[in-house]
């Protein structure tokens, strides 16, 4: 989801995950957000376009805004190594 996020993937992946300002023609809170669809239907709630906006939320923003895919990925495992040994 960094990768996409930064638009440094191809565009047929992109298009699988939208902004939020891109879905609304109003202005909202979060328009640099993805948009990911409300559903009941487990189908759709296990489906990588759902899944993947809802783990990208769940990064703390300190690694999602990262200025590299280097920097981001010693960021998160940091992250990771934290949650594990504090638990």
């Amino acid at each position: 989801m960094y990768q996409v996020y930064n638009n440094n993937m191809p565009k047929a992946i992109t298009e699988l995950f939208p902004r939020i300002n891109n879905v609304h023609s109003y202005s909202t809170r979060n328009t640099d957000k993805f948009y990911h669809l409300s559903s009941c239907i487990n189908v759709i709630k296990m489906c990588i376009t759902t899944q993947g906006p809802l783990a990208w939320e769940a990064i703390p923003a300190l690694c999602r805004y990262a200025s590299s895919t280097y920097s981001f990925k010693s960021k998160y495992k940091k992250y990771l190594a934290g949650a594990y040994f504090s638990s």
